[in-house]
């Protein structure tokens, strides 16, 4: 009888432990939504570069996928991609169907884009990561480091 209780008590803890570490190795993951990047690969993985203003009040829903829609930037200078570029299309969550950690953009968010085609094609770019946009003024370092990644002075 006393063995049989060793063994309960044993395979209990062992059900704690491991459920325990399952806890945490499931926390781990849902604390980095997007994997950080280096400058390098911010720029390596960006085919437009811009420094410009959201300029969209209430973006227009994509016909096909109700859970996306399109915003513009105004676009005032280029660091990367074709020269004299005015604006940008930038597909973002529709706000119908966005997840609470959606990351949005507002009317008049100035600073440094870096973009990346939309997988839906159609000339459209995605800003899907908080790395994606640097706000004016925010972060002159990583500015820097960038400028110094593109060769620019």
């Amino acid at each position: 009888m006393r063995n049989n209780a060793f063994i309960l008590a044993t395979g209990r803890r062992r059900v704690l432990r491991l459920g325990g570490l399952l806890g945490l190795l499931a926390i781990g993951p849902a604390r980095a939504m997007w994997a950080r990047m280096t400058e390098a690969e911010l720029v390596r993985h960006s085919e437009l570069i811009v420094v410009g203003e959201w300029v969209s009040d209430a973006p227009a829903p994509l016909p096909d996928t109700p859970a996306q829609a399109v915003g513009r930037i105004a676009v005032s200078e280029v660091w990367k991609g074709p020269p004299g570029l005015k604006s940008v299309q930038v597909v973002v969550p529709s706000g119908l169907l966005a997840a609470s950690d959606a990351i949005t953009y507002r009317r008049g968010d100035r600073g440094l884009w870096l973009l990346r085609p939309w997988q839906g094609g159609a000339g459209l770019y995605a800003a899907d990561s908080p790395q994606r946009f640097v706000r004016e003024g925010s972060d002159a370092a990583l500015v820097k480091a960038l400028r110094q990644e593109l060769g620019r002075r």
